[in-house]
């Protein structure tokens, strides 16, 4: 990984015949600091076991209700964060507005991309990443998380909030 490195994903999600909320777990495994190279020290980084690269790694992650590949304006967000900041997101839960995913949506497309760096929204809708807010801390840090998405029935859950276990 180098500052301005952006990978995309996007993913399809379908309930047969029973409503559903969906939420999206995003958590830290590690955030590690390796060996110290000349131009992370000259950059003021110490040798500790906490590194830098969770805070310069975003995450953006839209509903793409034209599933085109694009933000476009009126497309929800339900991630736009630093991988410094752990969460559970609601994608659709009940306190969204959005209501449960419904066997009468053919299928939601949710976008998500990596940037190293920062990622910029052009006027088409395009995302790209500038990597220049990356600085030489993180030049040797590793970062693992993991994003786990799960739905749970709308029936017997009324009023469901995805809150971070």
């Amino acid at each position: 990984m180098k500052p301005g490195d952006l990978w995309r994903r996007n993913l399809s999600l379908h309930v047969d015949n029973n409503p559903a909320w969906i939420c999206l777990v995003v958590s830290e495994k590690e955030n590690n600091e390796h060996d110290l190279t000349d131009p992370e020290k000259e950059a003021g980084d110490s040798s500790t076991p906490q590194g830098e690269l969770g805070g310069n790694v975003h995450l953006l992650g839209w509903i793409d209700s034209n599933a085109n590949g694009k933000f476009n304006p009126g497309e929800k967000k339900f991630a736009d964060s630093f991988f410094d900041v752990f969460t559970e997101l609601a994608i659709r839960d009940s306190t969204t507005g959005n209501g449960s995913l419904s066997p009468t949506i053919p299928v939601e497309m949710l976008q998500m991309t990596l940037c190293a760096g920062t990622p910029i929204v052009g006027d088409n809708g395009t995302v790209t990443c500038n990597g220049s807010s990356m600085g030489d801390q993180s030049q040797t840090d590793s970062l693992v998380a993991d994003i786990q998405l799960y739905a749970v029935q709308e029936r017997n859950n009324p009023n469901f909030k995805c809150v971070r276990r």
